[in-house]
């Protein structure tokens, strides 16, 4: 007579992530564009950053979230500042303070 198997399959633990590589380049040239398309073209930019640079931008729980390149930023301020604090971390991130 067999018994019923009670324990469930034992799984592996996940191995931890490794640290996603960072662009520093890539970083640069965004911000860049986005400190001098801010001001005056900024449906344009916000376009062409979700198009062709793959950038999320949600709105959650009043701040405006927005991930670009591996940099994350929000602002309860809106789209206007979140894009700016953005750029800023983007900046810390090339100058090695992430």
């Amino acid at each position: 007579m067999t018994e019923p198997d009670s324990e469930k399959p034992k799984t592996a633990a996940k191995a931890p992530r490794a640290p996603k590589q960072i662009d520093t380049d890539r970083l640069g040239r965004l911000a860049a564009e986005i400190t001098e398309m801010l001001p005056t073209r900024r449906s344009d930019l916000v376009h062409r950053l979700e198009t062709e640079e793959g950038m999320k931008m949600a709105a959650k729980a009043g701040a405006t979230e927005i991930a670009l390149a591996g940099v994350r930023a929000s602002s309860t301020a809106g789209e206007h500042d979140a894009l700016t604090n953005w750029a800023n971390a983007a900046r810390r991130a090339v100058a090695g303070g992430v």
